[in-house]
């Protein structure tokens, strides 16, 4: 249950970041990229205009707990659509738009903190007109007492 409402205040958090961010749509319209948690929404029909792209996917990946505290690794995915030979920067943009909001408050939902480093990449092989990019978190989240039957 944690690492899902990590991953639901992550997705709060870049929301807030990305507010004010428009970019392209594959019809050449532009709005703020969409926020998911996990994977993209089935699509309903093969239209175009129902097209989550620009998008940002918050994935949880892994946890693991120890005595001290609790991990739970979060993928970001970006996705945007640029039709140019430099599509690739308005992902970067995106991400880096991210990447600055998160660094500037590592702590989300007063519980969770980011953990560095932040790693982030762009894929080889892209899509073309789809440029996706990936970004690696870390997060510390609040640990389970054990109970101790007497």
């Amino acid at each position: 249950m944690t690492a899902v409402l990590l991953q639901h205040a992550i997705c709060k958090q870049v929301e807030s970041i990305i507010a004010t961010m428009a970019l392209e749509t594959p019809k050449n319209g532009d709005r703020v990229p969409c926020v998911h948690a996990g994977y993209l929404p089935q699509q309903r029909s093969s239209d175009e205009d129902n097209s989550d792209i620009p998008y940002i996917l918050v994935r949880v990946v892994s946890g693991e707990d120890d005595i001290e505290q609790g991990t739970v690794r979060i993928k970001l995915l970006f996705g945007t659509h640029s039709r140019e030979d430099d599509g690739f920067f308005s992902t970067l943009n995106l991400m880096e738009k991210v990447r600055q909001g998160l660094l500037k408050s590592r702590t989300v939902d007063d519980k969770y903190r980011m953990e560095m480093p932040y790693k982030w990449h762009l894929f080889e092989d892209q899509p073309y007109p789809e440029w996706i990019g990936e970004a690696e978190t870390i997060w510390t989240v609040p640990t389970i007492i054990e109970e101790v039957q007497y």
